[in-house]
């Protein structure tokens, strides 16, 4: 059944979804009953957070939660929403700063002296703090905050970056006056992606907490392809599948997004080798805008996941649910 919004149900409901602790909800946030979870104020801040989203998806490193949010905050009226983020990333067969990471994956940078750059072009550093980094959109009003773990300094992140950049011969673009987009020296960076998928990135950015609180997954990666975004979840064999709960939670009419399901492969039955699959469009109609893929991992293939989502922090709790010990041996 969808989930409905009662005094009862919904700081259950919205933390699943959101991340944010029933404390936060039950202290004076009011929800909206028709949208509890609002969109986007604007255009502008629709395409910002997907942008954001979809760079933060595509991160490809061992983190404790999904993409590395923990939780976001969202104003009643749609605006600048603020992103907790874990502390650390399992890389390179160590623990790094996850502050470290996102910064080299949004903010503009030349890397080197041949001109090539990465990042999100237009994103600009608004505000910097210690405990908070806020983005801008060039040219908008849209603005997003990143709030870091407990050890996170964002100005030192931002000043060991610029140094070490400078000192390959790149540049910090974060505070770049103009557009790169029509600048022929630069690459062409993330702003290229269609807007008509903003709606959907900025969604999921706004819902990221169900990538964790609805899935039994142990990673979970997500890029851009032409015309959709595409989601992949691995899960060790003899884990419960939880696939269509997680679809279910996404297409609930009332807390998730306007998506239908129009194709739907599952081969849970049998799982050497297959993987499940779902197509999803938005239900006024048009072609599939979300592919989500759910595979299945076995054990001597795992390797030593388990102990390098511990050592990023994960919870014993959830280790217990997603690699339970016995299945890791």
């Amino acid at each position: 059944m969808p989930a409905r919004l009662d005094r009862k149900t919904a700081p259950r409901v919205y933390r699943a979804y959101t991340g944010m602790s029933h404390q936060a909800i039950l202290g004076g946030a009011r929800l909206d009953r028709k949208t509890p979870i609002p969109q986007a104020a604007c255009s502008d801040q629709e395409v910002l957070e997907s942008l954001v989203f979809t760079a933060l998806a595509d991160c490809r490193q061992i983190v404790s939660r999904p993409f590395g949010v923990e939780q976001i905050s969202l104003p009643a009226d749609g605006g600048m929403p603020t992103v907790r983020l874990v502390d650390t990333v399992y890389a390179a067969k160590s623990t790094v700063s996850y502050a470290n990471w996102l910064v080299q994956a949004v903010l503009p940078h030349a890397v080197d002296e041949s001109g090539y750059s990465n990042g999100i072009a237009n994103v600009r550093v608004a505000c910097v703090t210690r405990q908070d980094l806020t983005l801008r959109f060039l040219g908008t009003d849209a603005r997003l905050v990143f709030r870091g773990g407990p050890r996170t300094d964002w100005r030192r992140v931002l000043w060991e970056f610029q140094c070490q950049l400078e000192s390959a011969g790149g540049e910090a673009l974060w505070n770049w006056p103009r557009s790169f987009l029509t600048d022929s020296v630069r690459m062409k960076l993330h702003d290229q992606r269609p807007r008509s998928l903003a709606w959907l990135g900025s969604g999921l950015m706004r819902r990221a907490a169900i990538f964790h609180s609805a899935s039994s997954s142990f990673y979970v990666n997500g890029w851009e392809g032409l015309d959709e975004l595409k989601f992949e979840f691995d899960t060790l064999v003899g884990v419960s599948a939880t696939h269509d709960r997680f679809v279910n939670r996404l297409i609930d009419p009332l807390w998730g997004l306007p998506l239908i399901i129009k194709e739907r492969h599952c081969y849970c039955d049998d799982r050497r080798g297959y993987h499940c699959w779902f197509g999803l469009a938005h239900r006024d109609g048009g072609k599939r805008a979300l592919q989500l893929r759910f595979t299945w991992t076995e054990r001597r293939h795992l390797g030593d996941w388990r102990n390098m989502l511990k050592a990023t922090g994960a919870q014993q709790s959830r280790l217990n649910e997603i690699l339970p010990e016995h299945l890791c041996r």
